[in-house]
């Protein structure tokens, strides 16, 4: 994550987002009804995967490339996983099957767009008009990047570290079914949910199924993240955790249509 973060804020001081905007306002106005900086978070967002939309939000609100309004439209869609992580982790290792580990990735990324497109229609008083920050010199953005980045890190390894040690109490000192433990440990962290997935007798169909509900929730661990990192701004964590809801229902669904389109 960490060079990520430090290009992310290089991109945002030195007139990337600009470009993107160009190119893809249109777009993201009618799609998603956003002005085309929020394209930047979409986009980095889908490459690194969370809590990194947060980051990327929180950000770009700071320096008024967004409004308020925007930030809590966009903080609901763009919890997105790392793609190879889904792909090379969920697909190859925890179902056994790359193709299904596809299929998880569509409906993953499919769920944001459509919760996305839904609240398309949202009021927002303004969308963002950029103002023209005084240009900064490459090591007062660098020292500012590096500072923030280790910020944001130090919040995302220490819930990790909490809730890596929250499953291992439950696993140890609890004896509890095996499912309940998946239950437990994918609504903790969902890492750890994923490798007990692993272990379970399930048929890969079923293995991918779970595998998108775990990761379009996202987990405590990621949502305390989340939490963390907007803490200090008006955006509402309520709209992440509703979403989060939402998908956890909605990909699913799409994983199913999609398997059934392709076996026909």
């Amino acid at each position: 994550m960490l060079p990520f973060y430090i290009v992310s804020d290089l991109l945002v001081n030195y007139g990337f987002i600009d470009i993107l905007a160009f190119i893809f306002n249109n777009l993201i106005k009618k799609i998603f009804g956003l002005s085309g900086n929020a394209s930047f978070v979409i986009f980095l967002s889908m490459l690194t995967g969370f809590p990194s939309s947060a980051k990327y939000i929180k950000s770009l609100l700071d320096n008024n490339f967004i409004s308020i309004e925007e930030a809590n439209k966009l903080i609901r869609f763009t919890h997105f996983s790392n793609p190879l992580f889904i792909i090379n982790v969920i697909g190859s290792i925890i179902i056994g099957n790359k193709t299904l580990g596809i299929f998880v990735l569509l409906s993953h990324y499919l769920s944001n767009f459509i919760i996305g497109f839904i609240y398309r229609t949202e009021k927002i008083k303004d969308i963002s008009t950029p103002q023209k920050n005084a240009q900064k010199s490459l090591s007062e953005v660098l020292t500012k990047s590096f500072l923030e980045s280790f910020n944001s890190l130090l919040i995302v390894l220490g819930s990790l570290i909490t809730f890596s040690l929250l499953t291992k109490i439950v696993y140890y000192y609890f004896d509890l079914l095996p499912i309940l433990n998946l239950i437990i440990e994918s609504i903790l962290e969902i890492t750890q949910g994923l490798f007990k997935l692993k272990t379970m007798r399930f048929s890969p169909d079923i293995k991918a199924l779970i595998s998108t509900m775990i990761i379009s929730f996202g987990g405590l661990c990621i949502h305390m993240q989340v939490s963390s990192i907007l803490a200090d701004t008006k955006i509402k964590y309520k709209n992440y955790l509703i979403s989060r809801i939402f998908q956890t229902i909605l990909a699913p669904i799409i994983l199913i249509i999609l398997l059934f389109i392709y076996r026909i």
